[in-house]
Protein backbone atom coordinates (compact mmCIF):
# COMPACT_ATOMS: atom_id res chain seq x y z
CA UNK A 1 0.00 0.00 0.00
CA UNK A 2 1.34 3.16 -0.97
CA UNK A 3 1.78 6.06 1.89
CA UNK A 4 -1.00 8.77 0.94
CA UNK A 5 1.26 12.12 -0.33
CA UNK A 6 -0.44 15.40 0.60
CA UNK A 7 0.00 18.63 -1.41
CA UNK A 8 -0.73 21.61 0.91
CA UNK A 9 -2.39 24.48 -1.27
CA UNK A 10 -1.18 27.37 0.39
CA UNK A 11 3.05 26.36 0.17
CA UNK A 12 3.76 28.39 -2.42
CA UNK A 13 1.71 31.71 -1.42
CA UNK A 14 4.11 34.63 -0.29
CA UNK A 15 3.76 34.73 3.62
CA UNK A 16 2.23 38.18 3.37
CA UNK A 17 -0.53 37.10 1.41
CA UNK A 18 -1.55 33.87 3.09
CA UNK A 19 -4.45 35.80 5.34
CA UNK A 20 -6.08 36.78 1.78
CA UNK A 21 -5.60 33.42 0.36
CA UNK A 22 -7.13 31.95 3.67
CA UNK A 23 -9.83 34.49 3.55
CA UNK A 24 -10.16 34.07 -0.40
CA UNK A 25 -9.95 30.22 -0.42
CA UNK A 26 -12.70 30.09 2.43
CA UNK A 27 -15.17 32.83 0.63
CA UNK A 28 -15.09 29.97 -2.12
CA UNK A 29 -15.74 27.27 0.17
CA UNK A 30 -18.85 29.45 1.94
CA UNK A 31 -20.33 30.29 -1.65
CA UNK A 32 -19.76 26.28 -2.42
CA UNK A 33 -21.59 25.13 0.36
CA UNK A 34 -24.43 27.85 0.59
CA UNK A 35 -25.14 26.61 -3.55
CA UNK A 36 -25.04 22.86 -2.36
CA UNK A 37 -27.23 23.48 0.79
CA UNK A 38 -29.66 25.78 -1.12
CA UNK A 39 -29.86 23.02 -3.84
CA UNK A 40 -30.47 19.99 -1.16
CA UNK A 41 -32.69 21.59 0.72
CA UNK A 42 -34.42 22.37 -2.38
CA UNK A 43 -34.31 18.61 -3.95
CA UNK A 44 -35.38 17.20 0.11
CA UNK A 45 -38.24 20.05 0.37
CA UNK A 46 -40.20 18.85 -4.00
CA UNK A 47 -39.58 15.39 -2.90
CA UNK A 48 -41.02 15.36 0.20
CA UNK A 49 -43.98 17.49 -1.05
CA UNK A 50 -44.65 14.82 -3.55
CA UNK A 51 -44.18 11.91 -1.49
CA UNK A 52 -46.69 14.12 1.09
CA UNK A 53 -49.07 14.42 -1.87
CA UNK A 54 -49.21 11.11 -3.03
CA UNK A 55 -49.87 9.66 0.19
CA UNK A 56 -52.78 12.21 0.68
CA UNK A 57 -54.04 11.49 -2.85
CA UNK A 58 -53.83 7.48 -2.26
CA UNK A 59 -55.24 7.55 1.25
CA UNK A 60 -52.45 5.36 2.32
CA UNK A 61 -52.33 4.66 6.08
CA UNK A 62 -50.80 7.40 8.35
CA UNK A 63 -47.82 5.58 9.20
CA UNK A 64 -46.15 5.98 6.06
CA UNK A 65 -46.23 9.62 6.91
CA UNK A 66 -43.59 9.08 9.50
CA UNK A 67 -41.24 7.06 7.14
CA UNK A 68 -41.70 9.90 4.75
CA UNK A 69 -40.39 12.45 7.19
CA UNK A 70 -37.74 10.14 8.47
CA UNK A 71 -36.11 10.06 4.83
CA UNK A 72 -36.16 13.65 4.63
CA UNK A 73 -34.60 14.29 7.81
CA UNK A 74 -32.25 11.39 6.44
CA UNK A 75 -31.51 13.49 3.30
CA UNK A 76 -30.70 16.35 5.36
CA UNK A 77 -28.47 14.22 7.52
CA UNK A 78 -26.68 13.35 4.36
CA UNK A 79 -26.83 16.83 3.30
CA UNK A 80 -24.82 18.17 6.21
CA UNK A 81 -22.48 15.17 6.48
CA UNK A 82 -21.07 16.07 2.93
CA UNK A 83 -21.02 19.41 3.42
CA UNK A 84 -18.52 18.60 6.81
CA UNK A 85 -16.40 16.39 4.56
CA UNK A 86 -15.97 19.08 2.15
CA UNK A 87 -14.93 21.44 4.70
CA UNK A 88 -12.65 18.83 6.11
CA UNK A 89 -10.95 17.69 2.72
CA UNK A 90 -10.22 21.44 2.17
CA UNK A 91 -8.65 21.54 6.04
CA UNK A 92 -6.53 18.37 5.32
CA UNK A 93 -5.66 19.39 2.32
CA UNK A 94 -4.65 22.78 3.04
CA UNK A 95 -1.86 21.02 6.01
CA UNK A 96 -4.35 22.55 8.35
CA UNK A 97 -4.87 19.59 9.90
CA UNK A 98 -2.44 16.53 9.97
CA UNK A 99 -4.76 13.75 10.04
CA UNK A 100 -8.48 12.85 8.09
CA UNK A 101 -9.93 12.22 11.39
CA UNK A 102 -9.12 15.11 13.64
CA UNK A 103 -10.03 17.23 10.67
CA UNK A 104 -13.88 15.98 10.39
CA UNK A 105 -13.43 16.58 14.21
CA UNK A 106 -12.79 19.79 14.22
CA UNK A 107 -15.05 20.65 10.87
CA UNK A 108 -18.29 18.82 12.93
CA UNK A 109 -17.58 20.88 16.03
CA UNK A 110 -17.64 24.32 14.07
CA UNK A 111 -20.29 23.49 11.69
CA UNK A 112 -22.65 22.73 14.59
CA UNK A 113 -21.09 25.78 16.66
CA UNK A 114 -20.42 23.57 19.17
CA UNK A 115 -17.16 25.27 19.03
CA UNK A 116 -13.51 23.93 18.37
CA UNK A 117 -13.09 21.49 21.58
CA UNK A 118 -9.76 21.09 22.46
CA UNK A 119 -8.30 20.94 18.93
CA UNK A 120 -6.93 24.64 17.69
CA UNK A 121 -6.21 25.14 13.88
CA UNK A 122 -1.91 26.51 13.82
CA UNK A 123 -1.57 29.97 13.46
CA UNK A 124 -0.04 31.19 10.07
CA UNK A 125 3.85 30.90 10.18
CA UNK A 126 4.06 28.21 12.79
CA UNK A 127 3.55 24.44 12.47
Amino acid sequence: MRPLVRNPMLIHIREDLIPFAVFAIGGVMLVVITVIHGFGLDRIVAHYKRRAATLREKSWHPRLAVLIFAGAILFMLILHSVEISLWALLLYGGGLVQDIHRSVYFSANAYTTLGMGSMVLPRAGTS
